[in-house]
């Protein structure tokens, strides 16, 4: 787990030489970023890097459990590590996938912004 200097939280597989694309993912409610575990194993197995961001409320974050004043709090996260994907690796498609709760922010995340996920 790694936390950005403004306390994004994020798990992420070490760099692939043969990198082929980039996946983010979104935990659902009550989850948090190991969830994601199993899948990232497999997926680095196939070239694929994974990064799993941690919401606020859940898992190692700080603050009130759960509790957001606003589902746009967790899109803009979602967006700041898809910067930092798209940043140490630009010329590569990033990819989303969420569960549950995870899968609504995924979702809306890519409604109001569609260029950002190939």
């Amino acid at each position: 787990m790694t936390a950005d200097t403004e306390g994004l939280h994020r798990l992420h597989t070490p760099d692939l030489p043969d990198r082929l694309a980039d996946i983010v993912f979104v935990h659902g409610l009550g989850g948090h970023s190991n969830n994601w575990d199993f899948v990232a194993r497999f997926l680095t197995g196939h070239d694929i890097a994974c990064y799993a961001i941690e919401l606020k409320g859940f898992g190692k974050t700080e603050g009130v459990r759960g509790h957001i004043d606003s589902l746009n709090v967790y899109i803009k996260d979602v967006r700041r590590l898809y910067n930092i994907v798209k940043r140490e690796h630009r010329r590569l498609p990033v990819f989303i996938a969420g569960e549950s709760m995870g899968g609504l922010i995924s979702f809306l995340t890519v409604i109001k912004k569609p260029a950002l996920f190939t």
